[in-house]
C-alpha cells in the first residue's frame, strides 16, 4: 500500500499521483527494531522518512503549474491540447494549467467566429436588398 504524506490517504501500489492533491506517493515507510534496548516498539527510520520528504518535495516543484505555459496554451490553443495530454498522468498540475487556457481559448475563438459570421451574413443580405 502506498500513503500519501499530504492528505493521509492509502492507495494501491499501482498508483503513483494521489488523485485527490497531486502528490507523488511513496512505499510505506520503513519500520526498523531498536537494536539498543530490550524494548520491542518500532520507530520510524528517519534517512528514509527524509529521502520520502525530500522526493515528495522534488516531485511538487517538478508539478508546478505554470503562468508561462498557461499563456502559451492560450495563444496557441493546439500546443495546450498537446502539452495537456503528454503530461496529464506524470504532471497533473501542470497539465491542467496548459489544458484549461487552451479550452477558454479554443470557446472563445468558436464563439467570435459565429458572432464574425453571424454579422457578415446580416451584412451581405443587407446589401442584397
Amino acid at each position: 500500500m502506498k500513503k500519501c504524506t499530504y492528505c493521509n490517504k492509502t492507495f494501491d501500489d499501482s498508483v503513483t499521483y494521489c488523485p485527490e492533491c497531486g502528490s507523488k506517493l511513496e512505499d510505506d515507510v520503513q519500520f526498523t527494531s531498536n537494536t539498543q534496548t530490550n524494548d520491542s516498539y518500532a520507530y520510524y527510520d528517519q534517512s528514509a522518512m527524509q529521502q520520502n520528504m525530500n522526493a515528495n518535495a522534488e516531485a511538487k516543484k517538478e508539478d508546478a503549474g505554470s503562468w508561462g505555459f498557461g499563456i502559451l496554451s492560450f495563444l496557441f490553443p493546439i500546443v495546450g491540447f498537446i502539452l495537456f495530454f503528454v503530461w496529464r498522468k506524470e504532471f497533473p498540475k501542470k497539465a491542467k494549467s496548459c489544458g484549461i487556457p487552451a479550452l477558454v481559448s479554443f470557446l472563445i475563438n468558436i464563439v467570435s467566429s459565429v458572432i464574425c459570421m453571424v454579422f457578415y451574413y446580416s451584412l451581405l443580405v443587407g446589401q442584397m436588398q
